[in-house]
């Protein structure tokens, strides 16, 4: 009995455990913000390459795409092979193919290498968020997922900022920080365990209506929730794509402008995850808090395609900014809820491909509404009112299921 317990203790997560997996996390988002800043730098390195001002910006966003198309097939070999041994090869070939470029003289290698760190990086985000699942229930796992998304978004500002720091340097110099990997890997091999692999029901330290864990695998379920996951975060991305554009529109423009409304709807992402946490506690269902979200996202939206002046755009930035904020751990929330231990890392690697599957295609989606509707102004409006449509779907979800415990206690007392 005292074996069992010692066992037990050294098997409980503790503080080192969650700062691995929330460091693990931030390595896809630094995957490609870290360069963002020294662009046009590496475009006129390369100046004498044919199209080179479209293959620059692919170096950027190729490992978004990677990750959308690899973390379903990085989740059904986590289920198959364990976590902690993918994850500790991964960070490995994060470094090595993320430091390439420091070496590589040409652009063509240069982007198969950005390409590696896209495969890396679907391994590790996969990975990474599985744990989470794994060692932490109810309460609990909602606390770490919303702290995920809170130190992802904290880590996107700071990765910026190196990024443009180091490139002061020369443009290869921003790709030495894609070593720390190195000190994560042993790292994640000595703390991390690998979880139980059979099957067992999810024990909820505190449970909220409506919020049950699904029993079983359901695949429509789970292809539902991919499905708003893509629709959503398209709109997620709205505003750090195209602030800068819309700010144009109004005749602003001024990149310290630009910036300082995007680190102020940064903030209140923050301030959305953290407020998500606690309405979880409270009992605030999936369906209210998707509703609360998409009001918010929406409204700012609105607000932003309707302003005529930058104080306005940045009333509408910020609304937003703290809808994104609950939205994406109320999604990460509902789909690890709904997954069986046994496939949750086939669960989240497809939520994870339909979150970066949206921020690649934002830019495409946009662009064509902006098409249809007369320009960017009127495909923000659209989406803004796609959301609120959203928010209705969600609040009748809500009411739905906050029927169902009312129709049992009536069956119960006949």
């Amino acid at each position: 009995m005292e074996n069992d317990r010692l066992i037990k203790e050294e098997m409980s997560p503790r503080f080192i455990h969650a700062f691995l997996l929330m460091a693990g996390s931030c390595l896809p988002i630094m995957g490609g913000l870290l360069i963002a800043p020294i662009l046009p730098e590496i475009q006129a390195h390369f100046s004498g390459v044919p199209r080179v001002e479209l293959w620059a910006p692919i170096a950027l966003t190729i490992p978004a795409l990677m990750i959308a198309i690899l973390a379903p097939f990085a989740g059904a070999i986590v289920d198959r092979l364990g976590r902690r041994r993918p994850l500790v090869i991964a960070l490995v070939l994060y470094a090595a193919f993320g430091t390439a470029p420091l070496w590589l003289d040409s652009l063509n290698a240069i982007i198969w290498s950005r390409a590696g760190v896209g495969l890396a990086e679907a391994v590790i985000m996969t990975c990474c968020t599985t744990l989470i699942g794994d060692y932490y229930d109810g309460v609990r796992r909602s606390k770490y997922l919303a702290l995920q998304v809170t130190y992802v978004a904290l880590s996107a500002s700071l990765f910026l900022l190196v990024g443009g720091l180091l490139g002061e340097l020369g443009w290869r110099a921003p790709f030495w920080v894609y070593g720390i990997s190195l000190l994560l890997a042993p790292l994640a091999h000595i703390y991390l365990w690998e979880p139980e692999r059979k099957r067992r029901p999810e024990v909820e330290q505190k449970p909220t209506p409506g919020d049950a864990a699904a029993p079983s695998f359901r695949p429509l379920l789970l292809l539902g929730i991919c499905g708003i996951t893509l629709i959503t975060i398209i709109a997620f991305y709205v505003v750090p794509v195209h602030l800068g554009y819309l700010l144009n529109g109004l005749g602003i423009r001024s990149t310290r402008t630009t910036g300082l409304i995007a680190g102020l709807a940064a903030v209140m992402k923050v301030i959305g995850t953290l407020a998500f946490h606690r309405l979880f506690i409270i009992g605030f269902t999936t369906p209210r808090l998707l509703a609360l979200s998409c009001a918010a996202s929406g409204l700012g939206l609105l607000v932003l395609a309707a302003a005529t002046t930058v104080n306005q755009a940045t009333i509408g930035a910020l609304i937003n900014g703290f809808g994104g904020g609950l939205l994406v751990p109320a999604l990460l929330n509902w789909n690890m809820g709904a997954l069986p231990v046994e496939r949750r890392g086939l669960g989240t690697g497809a939520w994870t491909a339909s979150m970066f599957l949206g921020q690649f295609v934002n830019p495409i989606v946009v662009l064509s509404l902006a098409g249809i509707a007369g320009g960017r102004t009127a495909a923000v409006h659209l989406i803004g009112l796609g959301l609120m449509a959203l928010t209705g779907i969600s609040l009748a979800a809500s009411l739905k299921s906050a029927r169902k415990p009312e129709r049992s206690r009536l069956i119960e007392h006949g």
